[in-house]
């Protein structure tokens, strides 16, 4: 039998398996001490699992994740359906207010996953674990405007941004237009800018303790049952779910929400001379 090299292969794995292990979220010195390999030897694998998808670096904390798509490795399976139970009740609590589709979505690039939702009607509604495009959704919009505009342009200068219709966001100016409304305002809607016309969604982020925007809460529905004349208490029940929810999980000090931030979107960073917790990018749920 031939023989093969398969030491960068081996490594990888068992850096992989380290992850699944962690019970918290650990930093690249601590997979390097732990598997007894070089810090630079564990930093260029890293890129590379963190560039195909098999990993993700927290940009708040840079600490590494096994990503969505290798939640079944280990503990970030816990991490997911964790959330979705801690935040069911509260989703349903927005379907009985409202009678309309509920769900919590994270960010994953330049789009959104969603995590749990409640609900749904309709078999073919079903959008639990499913990707689409976080500029054409309300809650993608919540999540990128935490973001500050220069981390948007480097996340799309690469990309095309799809268009499905003509209400659908074309081009990174009117991305960013949208999005400093978004983070004036405090929510985001989105109406027909998906393939599925006549639909209307609206989100909000929730927000933690440090300013950080972990996951957006939001509801989906025909746009005749989720009319402006209903915009304002709409955005009231969404922004009560979120501030619930953000204590059900205790953003503030939660490995589980802490091993959630996969992409995660960041409230800029300032320097301050004071202690206290940075505002946040977006405005709160307040």
């Amino acid at each position: 039998m031939a023989r093969y090299d398969y030491t960068a292969v081996v490594r990888a794995l068992a850096i992989l398996e380290a992850l699944g292990r962690r019970q918290q979220p650990p930093t690249l010195t601590e997979v390097a001490r732990s598997l007894d390999l070089s810090a630079s030897t564990v930093h260029r694998l890293l890129a590379v699992l963190c560039d195909r998808g098999f990993v993700r670096r927290l940009p708040v904390s840079r600490r590494y994740v096994l990503s969505f798509q290798q939640s079944h490795l280990g503990p970030s399976a816990a991490v997911t359906k964790g959330v979705a139970r801690l935040v069911q009740p509260h989703l349903q609590g927005i379907v009985a207010k409202m009678g309309e589709t509920s769900r919590l979505a994270a960010l994953e690039g330049s789009d959104v996953r969603y995590w749990a939702e409640a609900g749904v009607y309709r078999p073919d509604s079903r959008m639990l674990g499913a990707l689409v495009d976080a500029h054409a959704s309300a809650s993608g919009k919540v999540l990128l405007a935490a973001r500050p505009p220069s981390e948007i342009e480097q996340l799309y200068r690469a990309r095309t941004i799809r268009t499905y219709n003509k209400r659908t966001i074309g081009n990174l100016g009117a991305l960013l237009a949208e999005l400093a409304r978004v983070r004036r305002q405090g929510w985001a809607i989105a109406e027909d800018e998906m393939p599925t016309l006549g639909i209307r969604s609206m989100a909000v982020p929730c927000i933690g303790p440090t300013g950080e925007v972990l996951f957006a809460v939001s509801i989906s529905g025909p746009a005749g049952k989720l009319p402006a004349s209903r915009r304002s208490a709409i955005v009231e029940t969404l922004k009560t779910a979120a501030r619930e929810i953000s204590a059900s999980l205790g953003l503030h000090h939660s490995p589980l929400v802490a091993m959630a931030d996969e992409n995660i979107a960041a409230a800029p960073r300032k320097p301050r001379s004071g202690r206290g917790p940075r505002q946040p990018a977006i405005a709160a749920a307040r």
